[in-house]
């Protein structure tokens, strides 16, 4: 699916987390989700580029245990990609914990603040 891919800049990373009963699957792991339910499940990162193409250009499908941001990084890292990726999410997405581990892996983001967040704002 790399062929499809353009440019190194304007890519968007959207992941889903896929409930599975598979006992044969290893890569669906009890984790986190929105739901709030315990269940196997396997994390697939789709990467979608700003351009004309409605379609993704590259995806992974990772273990289901694996945090959003430690998966997004190792889709990052998968594509062979030169450049920089910036991740936009969702107020859900907005902890304390998933900002450290942003930083930590020198993604820049777009993240919007849930109301009364006492988060520290960096510039």
């Amino acid at each position: 699916m790399l062929e499809l891919s353009k440019s190194v800049s304007n890519i968007i990373i959207d992941g889903s987390k896929v409930t599975s009963c598979s006992h044969q699957m290893s890569l669906a792991q009890v984790g986190y989700n929105n739901k709030h339910n315990w269940n196997a499940q396997v994390n697939i990162m789709y990467v979608f580029e700003r351009a004309a193409l409605p379609a993704p250009v590259f995806y992974r499908c990772i273990f289901g245990n694996i945090p959003d941001v430690s998966a997004m990084e190792l889709t990052m890292q998968s594509m062979h990609r030169e450049g920089s990726f910036t991740v936009v999410g969702d107020t859900g997405f907005a902890s304390e914990a998933n900002f450290k581990m942003l930083e930590a892996t020198d993604l820049q983001y777009v993240i919007p603040l849930k109301r009364r967040s006492c988060c520290k704002i960096v510039y």
